[in-house]
């Protein structure tokens, strides 16, 4: 009776699954957050698997059994089917049982309502969604500045120090040639700086090409400024992504590869951009030092936290493994 008390005031539903009798006993707050009277919410497995979201099914029976197979308790997030036909987020976190033989006797559970946490998070994302438009906005105004404005001065000033190398009289030319050449370098070099924070800005050929144009064309740069050598292999038959996604998995790889430069020492790296089964997969891989995955995780670097808030942004899922010695994976899944 106590444990009945604490459960409603805890407000969560807890069961006692018992597989091998396809039967589930229910308890808790199901009144109020599934809407299931003592009679409608079942006794059987259905009643559970059959609420489940379709989609969400097979991802949560693989974590059960994967969990019951390796004697842990599985902790779960998806969508179940209200009483009134609309489906609600819970999560969900089981303990399986034993007998003496070692045969599963029994999991039982915690069900918790976590819409409002969902909710929250589905705002969140969409702000950072907001965010990062507005910003890839912005570095496309800057890009477009330095185009029209610097660079356009530059190329100007370089072809006018050309003209005036060709004009002067053999006598004064000679004067003052070495440093009509060092003022031509220098604006060259100009030229050539300003393109490289053009692209830096908004990558060449993304609005144009397409992700793959735009991470060829920076692979490229990247080998040029840092002798490192980047192979890209993107599938030809990629579903359409949006702008934004596109643009998030160009920033990703942007920094992973700025990571490698930084810190990695690595001679090549990696990018393979691939379908998989309603996914998008992106990995960039260095044959670098490689480091501790874990810990770089729990002390969020700033290159992780962007990565994956930017991932976060746009619903993808990023992971990184990387052992010392053995290099480096960053991964990002994204629903196509």
């Amino acid at each position: 009776m106590r444990a009945d008390i604490l459960i409603q005031a805890l407000g969560q539903i807890v069961y006692d699954w018992i597989p091998a009798d396809e039967r589930v006993i229910w308890g808790g707050d199901y009144r109020r957050i599934l809407g299931y009277d003592e009679r409608a919410i079942g006794t059987t497995t259905e009643s559970w698997t059959g609420r489940v979201y379709p989609d969400d099914l097979a991802p949560v029976m693989r974590e059960v059994d994967d969990c019951t197979r390796e004697r842990r308790y599985y902790d779960l997030e998806y969508r179940f089917r209200h009483a009134d036909g609309r489906y609600v987020w819970m999560h969900d976190r089981g303990v399986p049982f034993f007998g003496a033989d070692g045969a599963l006797e029994r999991i039982v559970g915690v069900f918790s309502d976590i819409g409002e946490r969902k909710r929250a998070q589905e705002t969140l994302r969409e702000l950072a969604r907001r965010m990062a438009e507005t910003e890839e906005s912005e570095r496309r105004k800057i890009s477009w500045e330095l185009h029209d404005r610097v660079g356009q001065g530059l190329s100007s000033l370089a072809m006018s120090l050309e003209l005036l190398r060709q004009q002067l009289p053999a006598d004064a030319l000679a004067a003052v040639a070495p440093r009509l050449d060092d003022a031509r370098t220098i604006a060259l070099k100009a030229i050539d700086d300003t393109r490289d924070v053009m692209a830096d800005l908004r990558p060449p050929g993304l609005d144009e090409f397409g992700l793959t144009g735009a991470l060829r064309n920076h692979a490229d740069l990247y080998a040029r400024r840092t002798g490192i050598e980047v192979a890209v292999r993107c599938e030809a038959a990629l579903p359409k992504l949006t702008g934004i996604v596109q643009t998030t998995l160009f920033r990703i790889t942007q920094e992973a590869l700025a990571n490698v430069a930084k810190h990695a020492r690595a001679t090549r790296v990696e990018v393979v951009c691939e379908p998989g089964a309603s996914r998008v997969e992106l990995r960039i891989t260095d044959n670098g030092a490689g480091f501790d995955s874990a810990a770089a995780q729990r002390g969020s670097t700033w290159g992780l936290r962007t990565m994956r808030e930017r991932a976060e942004a746009v619903g993808a899922q990023l992971s990184i493994d990387s052992r010392a010695g053995h290099g480096t994976t960053v991964s990002v899944r994204i629903a196509s």
